[in-house]
């Protein structure tokens, strides 16, 4: 372990062996349908803000789409913004076993601290594909590095503003992350200066982002209406709270916070600092979406990000003996053979087990092109690349149940197309993509003329798909996807 005992050089091995793994098991546009609209969403990102192309949920997480599109005008090519997540999530990663190893008072090594990060699963699927959750994490590590990094050489103010900048620029990455902001003020409430500081910086962040136009409240509040009005209707797909909170995976996470609660509640009584119990305050709003529906464990990811270093804390004043629980407890994340993930509608959730977690996220390209719209998009371009004929594809625009797949097909074709070469111009007609061999145009149309469109409306040398009338409970229908595909395939 003398590699670890050398902090510096033992980051820059960790945070290599983690791109390569990450790259290796990761997503290449077929995991999630939330993620591939960030990508789309992205590389157009001026045609989305004017309305023309499909922008999802851009004010709850405007910086992401920001990072992507500047990725995107740098080098012009969309598939490197599949590796994003992979390079900045394992940043992220090296960045919070720092943080980890710095709260511990530098009692447990380099190795160790990264180990309590294997306990919380969420932590490194995020590296796996496009999310927004991945870049919040980098930052929020930053910023919790910032406030338990000791015998840091820099001006107290300098530190707790850039702390306060650092976790401010983490919420416009994805705002789910605010819900960690009590928990730091609570951290340095007792110092009002270290506070002020923090405070300085944070509402810097706000004020600035307001005035440039990517954080507006209002929207924000629209979007989370519209979230709990979506996942209402997603009754098949909301995920217990408690498969996430007390899975077989993480059982000794909560024997060891058990034990630092006992402990902590012990020096209260002691030292007579009943101040101290203000504490249930910002575990609460940690913990706020359990008490919500969960649609996937990465609402908790701000109480994730403070796991690791709760953990690091007990275990600094323990025994040897725990090393060999923590061991254990790792070795059960890995096997685990028991049920730990959850099918949703976005896709598997995961809340331990990695082996089986890895091997699903790397095997879903391997799926059939019927499997759900995601994939059915994947072999809508491959066809269209594959042939010299043009197309048009055409969905219909009414806010009707059963236009799920056009809201799907009509952003992710794009893009997938656009990862192939095809150059995206917008008209009046709706979305051109062209190629060197032919081009591609995705119509949104009236129901009335959606019902009438047919291939006697087209050039003899296009040809018509018209994307099925479904809803997300017909779309689990396997069957219904491959007897259209089987009939698309045969043009």
């Amino acid at each position: 372990m003398r590699i670890f005992k050398n902090p510096w050089l033992g980051l820059i091995l960790l945070y290599s062996a983690l791109v390569v793994l990450a790259v290796s098991f990761s997503d290449w546009g077929w995991y999630e349908p939330d993620g591939i609209a960030i990508l789309a969403g992205s590389i157009n990102l001026p045609e989305a803000k004017s309305g023309n192309f499909f922008l999802y949920n851009y004010y709850y997480q405007p910086l992401t789409y920001e990072l992507n599109h500047l990725i995107y005008r740098l080098f012009h090519q969309p598939y490197l913004l599949y590796l994003l997540p992979a390079l900045c999530g394992s940043l992220a990663v090296c960045l919070m076993a720092f943080a980890v190893y710095q709260a511990s008072g530098k009692r447990i090594n380099l190795f160790f601290s990264f180990c309590l990060l294997l306990f919380f699963p969420e932590i490194f699927y995020r590296l796996l594909y496009p999310n927004s959750s991945v870049f919040g994490m980098a930052f929020f590590a930053s910023a919790l590095l910032l406030l338990f990094w000791e015998n840091l050489s820099l001006n107290q103010a300098v530190r707790y503003a850039l702390c306060g900048i650092l976790a401010a620029l983490t919420c416009l990455f994805r705002l789910d992350f605010l819900l960690g902001i009590p928990a730091i003020l609570f951290i340095i409430s007792k110092q009002k200066r270290i506070l002020a500081y923090f405070l300085f910086g944070f509402f810097l962040v706000f004020i600035t982002a307001f005035l440039f136009g990517i954080f507006k409240p209002l929207a924000i509040l629209e979007y989370y209406k519209f979230h709990l009005a979506l996942i209402d209707s997603l009754a098949e797909s909301q995920i217990n709270p408690l498969a996430i909170l007390f899975s077989i995976t993480n059982i000794i996470v909560w024997i060891f916070l058990g034990a630092a609660a006992c402990i902590y509640c012990k020096n209260i009584l002691v030292k007579k600092d009943f101040r101290r119990l203000w504490i249930v305050i910002p575990v609460a709003v940690l913990f706020s979406p359990v008490f919500g529906k969960l649609v996937a464990g990465h609402y908790l990811m701000a109480a994730i990000c403070f796991g690791p270093i709760i953990l690091a804390i007990a275990a600094a004043n323990s025994k040897r003996w725990i090393y060999i629980l923590v061991i254990f407890g790792i070795v059960v994340q890995f096997i685990n053979p028991y049920h730990s993930y959850a099918l949703t509608h976005d896709g598997p959730r995961f809340f331990g087990a990695y082996l089986k977690g890895y091997q699903k996220v790397k095997a879903s390209h391997q799926a059939p092109y019927w499997r759900d719209a995601l994939a059915l998009s994947h072999g809508l371009a491959d066809l269209v690349s594959a042939s010299e004929k043009d197309f048009v594809i055409v969905g219909a625009k009414e806010e009707i149940p059963e236009n799920y797949l056009l809201a799907i097909n009509a952003y992710s074709l794009a893009f997938f197309l656009q990862v192939k070469g095809y150059a995206l111009s917008l008209g009046p007609e709706g979305m051109i993509l062209k190629g060197e061999n032919n081009q591609a145009l995705i119509q949104s149309v009236s129901l009335s003329r959606y019902r009438s469109y047919s291939q006697k409306d087209m050039p003899r040398s296009a040809k018509l798909i018209k994307l099925p009338l479904i809803s997300r409970q017909q779309l689990m229908r396997q069957n219904f996807l491959k007897e259209f595909w089987q009939e698309i395939a045969r043009i």
